[in-house]
């Protein structure tokens, strides 16, 4: 299943005319979907164009420390200098921050192409600045049953059905489609606009927010994100979708954050 991402990039990096494609590893490659994505890069560029590896040693349980970031960058600015017909870079490294990476590569006065997987908030901030050229969002399964998924919820709770395609499998985020596709975004924002305000989705339910909170926006994931009443004040409701519910505890009374009751 994550082999064929990894063939994606692999035909997007010689399409953009790579030279020569360095892949950074980190120790998250013996996992099994990490390991396709390579092996995936690899099938593409072998006998086509020259690859080289740096592997990293993390601890997979911990996000890689900022002293160990700098020793990442410092290696691979090293490998930069050392082999100057690089100019694309994928980055498979668990916890990462890939804007080490990319920090090694303004050393240079040549351009370097810098994938990477997965998205988040940095990743997209750096596709927005021109930092990094792509990167591969996948989850094929989750976004192929999307679609039954909203159907079913449309059915049952009669929901807002979304009013934008929803990619079936893996896609290039790059500076042409990021605006119109903040994918993470785009398939949070579709399930929760299942739900109204003063709910959260819950399988395929939507579940009242509890006594001591409030949900205003209709786009609440999980029951975190019905928010507290502030201190001093009680909210004895469930389902409520604004903080006006949340009225001031009568003299002699206190309420925490959260409750549904003065005392």
């Amino acid at each position: 299943m994550f082999g064929a991402p990894g063939q994606q990039v692999g035909e997007r990096m010689l399409a953009e005319g790579a030279e020569h494609v360095l892949i950074f590893l980190g120790s998250y490659a013996l996992v099994k979907s990490n390991t396709d994505r390579y092996n995936g890069i690899k099938s593409v560029l072998e006998g086509r164009i020259p690859y080289s590896t740096i592997a990293v040693v993390e601890d997979l349980k911990q996000p890689v420390s900022n002293p160990d970031m700098l020793l990442i960058q410092q290696v691979l600015s090293a490998e930069l200098q050392r082999s100057h017909r690089i100019n694309a870079i994928m980055w498979l490294l668990q916890g990462g921050r890939p804007s080490a990476g990319i920090l090694a590569t303004k050393q240079l006065i040549r351009p370097v192409r810098f994938y990477t997987f997965d998205t988040n908030t940095e990743i997209f901030d750096l596709i927005y600045g021109g930092d990094m050229a792509g990167t591969v969002f996948q989850g094929p399964y989750f976004q192929g049953y999307l679609s039954t998924i909203l159907m079913v919820a449309y059915l049952r709770v009669r929901s807002r059905l979304p009013q934008f395609s929803i990619w079936t499998g893996p896609v290039i985020i790059d500076e042409t489609n990021v605006d119109q596709n903040i994918v993470a975004g785009q398939i949070s924002g579709c399930l929760a606009s299942i739900c109204p305000p003063g709910t959260f989705l819950e399988g395929l339910e939507c579940t009242a927010c509890p006594a001591g909170t409030f949900q205003p926006t209709g786009k609440a994931m999980h029951v975190s994100d019905c928010l507290p009443c502030p201190r001093g004040t009680q909210q004895p409701e469930t389902g409520v979708g604004s903080a006006d519910k949340c009225v001031p505890c009568l003299p002699g009374t206190f309420a925490a954050h959260g409750a549904g009751q003065c005392a």
